[in-house]
C-alpha cells in the first residue's frame, strides 16, 4: 500500500481555503427566476473554475496544496432599481452592450453557457455563530475547548464588480486540460 506526505497531498475539498487571484471562469447555466428577498426577477448563473490566470489548478495556500479546478460559483444578477448599474456593467464585461434593460423582460443569458471570463476570487471562512443577544446583529462566533473559533469551510466571494471581463483558458493550462 502506498504512503502519502501532508505536504505533498492535495486538498480537493470544495470547501478549502483559496488565495485571492484572478480565477478563469467557465460559464455553466443561467435561470432567469424570482428573489426570494425582494420578489423582482433575477438571473442566477453558475460558473466553475477551471484555473488561475496563470493556468494553474493546483495552487499553494498556506503550506498546503489547494486544487482550485472545478469549484462553483453562483451569481445572483437581480434586476432592481439598486442595482441596474450592476447588471448594465456585468453584461458589458460579458461582450453584451445594452442600452436598456426592462426588469420585467430581462435580456437573454443563454450566452453564459460555456462562456470564458475572468474574476478576482477568495474564500472566506463559514464561522458558525451564537443567536444574537437582544441589540447585536450578529451573534459572537462558536469556539471549541481551546478557545479557537470553529471554521466550518470556506465560502467563495461572488461579488459581481468582481469579474474582470471575458478570459481565455492559458495555454498552459490548454495543454494539460482534457478539455
Amino acid at each position: 500500500m502506498a504512503t502519502y506526505k501532508r505536504d505533498e497531498v492535495v486538498n480537493n475539498s470544495f470547501s478549502a481555503p483559496m488565495p485571492k487571484l484572478r480565477y478563469v471562469l467557465r460559464g455553466l447555466n443561467s435561470v432567469l427566476g424570482v428573489s426570494k428577498a425582494s420578489q423582482n426577477p433575477m438571473t442566477t448563473f453558475n460558473a466553475e473554475i477551471v484555473c488561475t490566470g496563470d493556468g494553474d489548478t493546483v495552487v499553494d495556500y498556506h503550506d498546503e496544496k489547494i486544487n482550485v479546478a472545478g469549484r462553483k460559483i453562483t451569481y445572483y444578477i437581480p434586476y432592481t432599481e439598486k442595482n441596474m448599474s450592476n447588471v448594465f456593467e456585468f453584461y458589458s464585461k460579458m461582450g453584451v452592450e445594452l442600452d436598456e434593460i426592462d426588469p420585467e423582460n430581462p435580456p437573454d443569458t443563454a450566452f453564459l453557457k460555456g462562456i470564458i471570463f475572468e474574476a478576482v476570487l477568495s474564500a472566506e471562512p463559514n464561522i458558525p455563530r451564537m443567536a444574537p443577544a437582544p441589540g447585536e446583529t450578529e451573534g459572537k462566533p462558536i469556539r471549541d475547548a481551546n478557545g479557537k473559533e470553529i471554521i466550518n469551510g470556506y465560502r467563495i466571494t461572488n461579488n459581481l464588480g468582481d469579474i474582470l471581463g471575458l478570459g481565455e483558458i492559458p495555454a498552459k493550462h490548454s495543454e494539460k486540460a482534457p478539455y
